[in-house]
């Protein structure tokens, strides 16, 4: 009987550690998410493009909304 109680507590630990890591990875990439989210905003508000970053208006090739691929 011990061993089914050790079987189970065994089992109750690795679910509980699993279900905990779960949540600390959501936690850790809402918190990555949101810091990136803040630093596109503040170079987007931090004023003139540096040379190296390309711009979608500067951009080499001209986007439409009238393309369409051939139906076959």
């Amino acid at each position: 009987m011990k061993h089914l109680f050790y079987a189970f507590y065994v089992s109750f630990y690795a679910g509980a550690m699993f279900v905990a890591g779960l949540f600390f990875g959501q936690f850790m990439e809402r918190r990555w998410a949101a810091r990136e989210a803040a630093e596109a905003v503040d170079a987007a508000m931090a004023g003139p493009i540096a040379d190296n970053e390309l711009v979608l208006e500067e951009a080499p090739i001209v986007l439409s909304g009238n393309s369409h691929r051939p139906s076959r």
